[in-house]
């Protein structure tokens, strides 16, 4: 058996370059993803009788990336602190004993889901 290790470099690094190509096509994705989410949450709040009436709530909802090497990934959600209108998000969709629980932010994950998994799926398509 003749093996050539010059033409495993060569391979080791065309199979880089494709990684380095997939993981660009992953996050804009991901970006396209969180950021369809997102929308979906704001105008679950700006379509609710009480929480939509509350001041900057809905514009409190964003999201971070974080890129690595490995792994492309998104927090979405109420941005949270002092004074920010975000603190009431956990009464909205959670609830207490006296009310809330009403807001429903499941509901445009899941309507993105399939669309996030065709795009992820379609990129392993054209790099394999």
């Amino acid at each position: 058996m003749d093996i050539n290790a010059k033409e495993l470099e060569t391979l080791s690094h065309d199979l880089g370059k494709v990684g380095d190509k997939a993981l660009k096509e992953v996050e804009k994705s991901v970006f396209k993803g969180a950021m369809n989410v997102k929308k979906g949450m704001q105008d679950a709040f700006d379509g609710h009788t009480y929480f939509g009436n509350k001041k900057g709530l809905k514009y409190s909802v964003d999201f971070d990336m974080n890129v690595t090497p490995n792994a492309v990934e998104a927090e979405i959600g109420p941005r949270r602190g002092r004074g920010e209108p975000g603190n009431l998000a956990n009464v909205a969709y959670f609830g207490t004993s006296r009310g809330g629980g009403t807001v429903d932010f499941l509901g445009p994950v899941n309507e993105e889901a399939p669309k996030f998994e065709k795009a992820i799926g379609d990129i392993l398509k054209n790099v394999l």
